[in-house]
């Protein structure tokens, strides 16, 4: 795994330069710090370059539908366009905020311990099953046995994470995106039957269509929240089969 290949394991460390304790995964600092004595997840999104990604996309997609549409949008594609912008800003400023965590110079000191953390990985406990990166809940995250008990710590994008906190970050960020996304709908609704009475057939048409994705979006996080918040839960039983190497 990447912690027996680096020279600084995972963990806890002091950042140089500020009052920050981040999480070392072995090879960079994470987004995750160390707020009395718990894990609090600054960013929902790590990786910089999938937010540029959505937020091209998210301008393509709304700039093509605004080219079907033509001249019936009356100056309202415009206004989808910017919107998109806006949008697409919003995930590059947290892309460009998690590259300069990525950034961050690696740590010089000792790990720091705060015992609601507590084990980290690589710690080893005498026990009938060897100390190892196991399955857990979800199998393609394995998560840390230390031979006695499951640390709080699995391997997430390739990378030793801590779990703890988590499933909360997970599922208020999930109902607050289905809240919005069913706002959405609303409005959308609303605007669609407006746009429609009043003759503007393309600002009807594109208004429908985001109401229809907002509203898929809507139920298909709630419906996915359970799933998506199966990585983190610690499991019950001991390791039923090998170590993932």
């Amino acid at each position: 795994m990447t912690t027996a290949s680096v020279s600084i394991p995972a963990g806890w460390y002091s950042v140089a330069g500020t009052n920050d304790v981040r999480w070392w995964d072995g090879r960079g600092f994470r987004e995750v710090t160390l707020v009395d004595g718990a894990p609090r997840y600054r960013f929902a999104w790590g990786l910089p370059a999938g937010n540029y990604l959505l937020g091209a996309v998210i301008v393509l997609v709304f700039g093509v539908v605004s080219l079907f549409v033509g001249d019936s949008l009356r100056g309202g594609g415009w206004l989808v366009l910017l919107v998109a912008a806006l949008i697409a800003v919003g995930f590059g400023v947290v892309g460009v905020l998690a590259m300069k965590t990525l950034r961050l110079p690696p740590p010089t000191g000792e790990p720091v311990r705060a015992d609601a953390v507590q084990p980290l990985p690589g710690a080893a406990e005498p026990g009938p099953i060897a100390p190892g990166w196991y399955a857990g809940p979800a199998r393609d995250k394995p998560r840390w046995w230390t031979g006695a008990q499951w640390t709080d710590y699995l391997v997430y994008a390739g990378v030793p994470y801590p779990a703890r906190g988590q499933d909360e970050r997970v599922r208020r960020q999930s109902r607050r995106v289905a809240l919005g996304a069913a706002g959405i709908f609303v409005a959308s609704v609303v605007g669609a039957v407006i746009a429609g009475v009043s003759g503007a057939v393309g600002v009807a048409i594109v208004l429908s269509a985001i109401a229809v994705i907002a509203l898929a979006v809507a139920i298909g996080l709630r419906l996915g929240e359970r799933r998506a918040m199966r990585p983190f839960i610690r499991p019950l039983l001991p390791p039923a089969g090998p170590p993932i190497a």
